[in-house]
């Protein structure tokens, strides 16, 4: 016959008072988390929870007011910052103040103050503890005034700004005169005006490419063009009858002057775009050759012959005269 084993009075004893020292030291731990948290949001009623800082500056523990003054103190790169405006080898720098960038520091501090302050119980207390834990860094508030910033863009774009130049050609008396063209240059303000808002979002000081938008010219250079009018007018046109052939007033000289009066200079299509096209006036041409052309036509007559009596054989009485007319369409070319 067996013998059922029971704790002896000791055993129970003992395993009742660990239950109950267990029992007496949670709820002791629990009134110390209890009085620690309440104590927290009583110490800290009007002050910014430990571990909190602004843009990287530390206002745990201060009172909105202080962390104020604080942050004015510390955040200076409204002031002291430095923004490079670059075109090409041109560059403009300028303080992001200037640009209409300014700290509020009094919204930045309130900010601070509202870290563990928002949602539900827990959530304060969970954003309270990682703040002391990790540490909460807060946004400073900026104010940015896109109006300022366009106003100093504006300042730049006139300095920067270039209307189109199209190529010249033209004669002064008997020399030739020849502009090359220039390339138009516009800033794009609000292009630019989106990229300086990105750049001083990061606090840092860096370059700002300027957005430049260029109009080419339909005529860039004319100097090839120069070079045809300088040949024509290099020296006199002298205008010859055929060999074998003369006229009074032969040969006809038009000098330098002349030339440069009957100058055409007129823009044409080419390709995609347009040139110059030189040469002298075919009307003044053709109305010299027109009035020349009467001066110039002969008749032609045919040769007279006699029978002569003693020789039996025709003597030429009279040489025949070849007839000849002034071409003027084939004189132009």
């Amino acid at each position: 016959m067996r013998t059922a084993a029971f704790p002896s009075q000791n055993t129970r004893s003992f395993l009742e008072q660990a239950l109950v020292a267990l029992l007496i030291s949670s709820i002791l731990f629990l009134a110390l988390l209890l009085l620690f948290i309440v104590g927290t949001q009583v110490w800290y009623a009007g002050r910014i929870f430990p571990g909190v800082s602004v843009g990287g500056v530390a206002v745990g523990g201060l009172t909105p007011a202080a962390a104020t003054t604080t942050i004015n103190d510390a955040i200076t790169y409204p002031q002291s910052g430095r923004i490079l405006l670059q075109d090409g080898n041109n560059g403009w720098t300028v303080k992001p103040q200037e640009l209409g960038l300014f700290l509020d520091p009094g919204a930045s501090s309130q900010a601070a103050f509202k870290v563990g302050r928002q949602g539900g119980l827990y959530r304060r207390l969970s954003s309270q503890f990682d703040a002391w834990f990790r540490g909460a860094n807060a946004a400073p508030v900026l104010v940015f005034d896109q109006r300022l910033a366009y106003q100093y863009l504006a300042s730049i774009a006139r300095q920067i700004d270039r209307d189109v130049i199209e190529a010249s050609l033209g004669v002064d008396g008997v020399e030739v005169v020849v502009h090359s063209g220039e390339v138009g240059r516009s800033m794009d303000i609000d292009a630019t005006l989106a990229l300086v808002s990105l750049q001083i979002q990061t606090l840092q000081d860096g370059l700002v490419p300027l957005v430049i938008k260029e109009t080419p010219p339909i005529i860039l250079d004319a100097s090839e063009q120069a070079e045809v009018a300088r040949s024509i007018l290099s020296q006199p046109l002298t205008l010859t009858m055929p060999d074998g052939m003369s006229a009074e007033g032969a040969p006809w000289v038009f000098d330098q002057n002349m030339l440069a009066s009957m100058l055409t200079i007129e823009r044409v299509k080419e390709g995609q775009g347009e040139t110059y096209q030189v040469g002298l006036s075919s009307q003044a041409l053709i109305g010299f050759l027109s009035n020349l052309a009467p001066e110039l036509l002969t008749y032609p007559v045919n040769a007279r012959f006699i029978f002569n009596d003693e020789t039996r054989q025709l003597d030429l009485l009279e040489h025949a005269v070849i007839g000849r007319t002034l071409d003027v369409e084939a004189s132009l070319h």
